[in-house]
C-alpha cells in the first residue's frame, strides 16, 4: 500500500537535524511513502526606502538561494548513500520556524523534529519550536529523544 502523503521532517539550519532526519527516512521506507525536509528561513530585514517604502531590489533574494544551495548540498553530503531509494525532497521556506512547519505538515503522515539542543528541562525556554508545534500541528508528531552519552 502507497500513501500519497509524505513525511515531513524539521531540518535545522545549525545541526542538520540527522537523528530527525534518519528516523523519517527509515519510518517513510516502512511506510513506503517519500520525506519532506523542511527548514525556515528569516533573511535579513530589507532597508527602507525613503518615505518609508521597501527598496525595488530586495538583496536578500539571493542570500536565500545561496543559502538553500548550501543546505541542500550539506543534506546530500551528509547523508549520502543512506537516503539511496528513499525520495526526500529537500525544501528552504521563508518564516518562523514553527509557522513554516506547521504550515508543511497539513497533510503529512507525521511531523519529525530533532531533540532540543539541550535536554536539560532547566533551560527549555519559549525559543523552542517543539512546544509551540506539538499542541498545534495537525498530524501527529515525532520529538526525537536528545543523544545522550552512553
Amino acid at each position: 500500500m502507497e500513501h500519497t502523503s509524505p513525511i515531513v521532517v524539521g531540518v535545522s539550519r545549525r545541526t542538520g537535524s540527522p537523528e530527525a532526519v534518519r528516523w523519517a527516512v527509515a519510518e517513510a521506507r516502512m511506510r513506503n511513502t517519500t520525506v519532506l525536509a523542511v527548514t525556515a528561513w528569516r533573511g535579513p530585514r530589507p532597508p527602507t526606502a525613503p518615505a518609508g517604502r521597501p527598496p525595488a531590489i530586495l538583496p536578500h533574494e539571493e542570500a536565500f538561494a545561496e543559502e538553500e544551495q548550501r543546505l541542500a548540498t550539506e543534506l546530500a553530503a551528509q547523508f549520502g548513500g543512506d537516503l539511496a531509494g528513499t525520495p526526500i525532497t529537500f525544501s528552504l521556506r521563508r518564516g518562523k520556524a514553527a509557522a513554516v512547519l506547521l504550515e508543511a505538515a497539513v497533510g503529512a503522515q507525521l511531523l519529525v523534529l530533532d531533540s532540543p539542543r539541550s535536554g536539560n528541562a532547566s533551560t527549555l525556554g519559549k525559543s523552542l519550536i517543539a512546544p509551540k508545534v506539538v499542541f498545534s500541528a495537525p498530524c501527529p508528531v515525532v520529538l526525537m529523544p536528545p543523544n545522550r552519552p552512553a
